[in-house]
């Protein structure tokens, strides 16, 4: 069992961290997935604050170092994202079903 643990574990860690160092890179990556929209203030800044702590909590949860905080950090980030970024594009189309998927 604490095998088929740490397989998660490593799997979820290296696919936060492909996004986070693709997005440092690409600047846009995740664009599709979360649409920061131009518009808001210090854009990059968020852009590449988000990839740091992508990269920061995957590296804390593959040397087991504080791994809870970490994936609660990660967890926060998406939380806030969908809060920010989601709710809004829902809220402004209640009707369209391609929103709600």
């Amino acid at each position: 069992m604490k095998k088929i643990l740490f397989l998660g574990q490593f799997l979820y860690a290296l696919a936060v961290a492909g996004f986070g160092l693709i997005q440092l890179f690409t600047q846009n990556f995740l664009s599709t997935l979360l649409p920061f929209p131009s518009s808001i203030p210090l854009y990059l800044v968020w852009v590449y604050t988000s990839a740091i702590i992508m990269v920061v909590a995957a590296a804390a949860i593959l040397a087991n170092i504080q791994r809870g905080i970490a994936a609660a950090i990660l967890g926060i980030m998406f939380f806030i994202f969908f809060l920010i970024l989601h709710v809004p594009a829902l809220l402004g189309k209640l009707l369209d079903p391609l929103e709600w998927t």
